[in-house]
């Protein structure tokens, strides 16, 4: 077989240092290499630890052995590189890296989700249950626990989970897509996949949707930004940075099953440890330290005093107070979601911890360069908030919604609810819909019909894609709604108290069992168990009105084009745990019908699937046959970093766009542009 070689040059970020290196594309990459003597250049001496198939193994870098050390998940190395830590269902275990082989128990009643991380030699963290709540604990190995209050305030774990402390006391912590740091900074991963952070917390990994492609960013001065790119055959997930070494990552090689270590700057890795064998769809993930292995013994329990770390008191204000952002005041404040980037989390006063507002797309629904809900043909199911909504609502009879709404289409005969907590067509506690050009809202209360569909309230007439900050605001005889910062409705007919509401389920986009789907866009949304003033909607809308206003247009391209390589279609199981994915097809451009790609050859990325199921416009292409396609640039569309991507095409440093022709339909639904 032929290989085409093509050679750049391109800046890359390494730790603490930015160097120039000789990228080499090959079209046939190369497997990985098994290379333990590189490896040991490097670093002199160390160990993997991994597990695989509910086991742990551990791996000796000087002599590549490599011994089973019992039953658990997510290893992680002490500092010094002397012991080794895991969680075996609830129980926080640990033992000696060399010498004596004693398992020893560190902490029960351990939440898995919260990983168990070393801040000392001996020392971990973990997220334990008490009392119904989840709290972090630095636990000493002879079994003194302390509670870490300003742990907590940072969020409770959801998944990809990493926790560090700073030499000069700082906590860094990223879960899910969301770094947060105890100095008061946060952000965004970039990525959707696993994370990581480095060991001395001031920089965050974030693997890309297309698992060739890591991001690093600076969280904290010192740290660092740049990428690190997979330059073998197939790609890598599960990653995290080395324990105790900034230079190097370990992570799996998805393709052969191996553990690798890889080093940042060159992307160099070495395979080492056990091969995963059984079942391919089992996940492999560990930790690489540094070191001969040598320290101190495993201490002496203790008994366990009391913790003495002081109750921390809640931070919402008892009146609307209102602060310089968006939104002003978190008082009664039940659910919020601002956008996907950011953290979307609410401090939990009973709990005295962060509660974050999640959801799922479903159906044809995606998000938009903004990071906004596009809802047309799908919905946003929102989790874990329907009976926290109906107890804080039963317990005011207070209800406002507050929301950035842009409707896509006008449709006269039509009611499609937009925001309703309902279970199902006519049976809800509310309902914000749009009926033709009319934004309209149905409340249940105890004096109105059974249902909540009576009566129904027209609130203010709205246009097709134009964004409108929305606020309506309930309490017994009262409904007012404000649209971009002014009142433009009030009544003191609607009357009632919500001891008829019942167990419902929020939703945007749709209803629960129904049919009337909304097309349009929603984001900035927040609900709240307390009415709002004017001057509290006036401040919310101008905040939110500053960033809708520093949004500036991207150029959108219509063109014939003749699909010259495509990407075979990806099977449903290698998703694994996504539930949209793109693949990526090269086009010959036969002319421009709107604008110029200023190119006669491009790649185009094109959703393959969308909830799961596959998007049959795109599997019924076929090369040679021309198309008309309305493009984006990719560069132009940051929401698709965390995305899947499947890309079988050679030339795959061709000019990137971003497919957003309408009608891609999924299964059931056809509809090919083709000419």
């Amino acid at each position: 077989m032929k290989i085409c070689k093509k050679c750049h040059f391109t800046q890359v970020a390494t730790i603490g240092i930015c160097a120039l290196v000789m990228i080499s594309t090959v079209f046939a990459k190369p497997r990985c290499p098994t290379d333990l003597d590189w490896l040991k250049g490097l670093c002199g001496d160390g160990a993997l630890a991994h597990e695989y198939n509910g086991q742990i193994y551990l791996t000796e870098l000087s002599t590549g052995r490599t011994e089973g050390v019992g039953k658990g998940d997510q290893p992680e190395f002490s500092p010094d590189s002397s012991k080794l830590a895991w969680l075996h269902g609830s129980e926080a275990k640990g033992r000696l890296r060399q010498g004596d082989p004693t398992i020893h128990s560190i902490a029960t009643n351990v939440d898995r989700r919260g990983g168990i991380h070393w801040v000392s030699n001996t020392e971990v963290v973990v997220l334990m249950k008490k009392d119904q709540r989840k709290v972090w604990y630095r636990v000493s190995l002879s079994g003194v626990r302390t509670e870490l209050p300003q742990l907590k305030r940072l969020g409770t774990a959801q998944r990809e989970t990493d926790v560090k402390l700073g030499k000069d006391g700082v906590w860094s912590y990223v879960s899910a897509e969301t770094w947060k740091t105890s100095d008061g900074t946060s952000g965004h991963i970039g990525g959707n996949c696993s994370t990581s952070l480095s060991p001395d917390g001031r920089s965050v990994t974030g693997l890309q949707g297309d698992h060739r492609r890591c991001r690093l960013t600076a969280i904290r001065p010192g740290g660092v930004d740049g990428w690190l790119q997979w330059k073998y055959d197939g790609t890598f997930d599960n990653h995290r940075w080395s324990s105790n070494d900034p230079r190097f990552i370990v992570c799996e090689d998805e393709k052969y099953k191996r553990m690798v270590v890889m080093e940042f700057g060159t992307g160099k890795a070495t395979h080492i440890g056990k091969k995963g064998e059984g079942n391919p769809e089992e996940n492999m993930y560990g930790d690489f330290t540094v070191g001969n292995g040598k320290g101190k013994p495993w201490p002496k329990q203790e008994e366990s005093p009391t913790s003495k770390a002081p109750t921390e008191s809640a931070w919402l204000s008892k009146t609307a107070v209102l602060a310089n952002t968006w939104p002003g005041s978190a008082d009664g404040l039940i659910f919020l979601w601002e956008n996907r980037r950011k953290p979307n989390e609410i401090f939990d006063n009973k709990a005295q911890t962060p509660r974050y507002c999640n959801g799922r797309l479903r159906g044809w629904a995606k998000f938009d360069r903004y990071h906004a809900m596009d809802l047309a043909g799908g919905t946003f199911e929102v989790q874990d908030i329907d009976q926290i909504l109906l107890e804080a609502c039963l317990n005011t009879n207070q209800l406002v919604l507050e929301a950035i709404v842009t409707t896509e289409t006008i449709s006269p005969k039509l009611t499609c609810p937009i925001i309703t907590f309902s279970s199902e067509q006519g049976s809800g506690n509310f309902e914000l819909a749009q009926k033709g050009d009319n934004l309209v809202f149905h409340l249940r209360t105890a004096e109105t019909d059974g249902d909540g569909t009576k009566p129904e309230i027209t609130l203010y007439r709205i246009d097709a894609g134009q964004p409108n900050h929305i606020v309506v605001a309930y309490r017994p005889g009262r409904l007012v709604c404000y649209v971009n910062g002014k009142r433009v409705f009030s009544t003191i007919d609607v009357v009632g108290n919500f001891s008829n509401w019942s167990a419902q389920r929020l939703l945007f986009g749709g209803e629960w069992g129904g049919e009337r789907d909304w097309s349009g866009r929603l984001e900035g949304i927040a609900i709240y168990n307390r009415f709002l003033t004017p001057e509290e909607a006036k401040h919310n809308y101008i905040h939110y009105a500053k960033r809708l206003k520093a949004r500036q247009p991207v150029a959108r391209f219509v063109v014939r084009a003749r699909l010259r390589e495509k990407t075979q279609m990806p099977t449903i199981a290698k998703l694994q745990e996504y539930t949209r994915a793109l693949v990526v097809h090269t086009y010959d451009l036969q002319n421009a019908l709107k604008g110029d790609p200023d190119s006669e050859r491009i790649l185009v990325a094109h959703w393959a699937f969308l909830d799961r199921q596959p998007v049959l416009s795109i599997g019924e292409k076929k090369v040679g046959h021309l198309y008309r396609l309305e493009l984006e640039r990719f560069d132009d569309n940051p929401q698709l970093e965390s995305e899947m991507q499947f890309n079988d095409c050679q030339e795959f440093d061709l000019p990137f766009f971003y497919d957003v022709s309408p009608n891609q339909k999924t299964e059931g639904h056809k509809s090919v542009t083709k000419l």
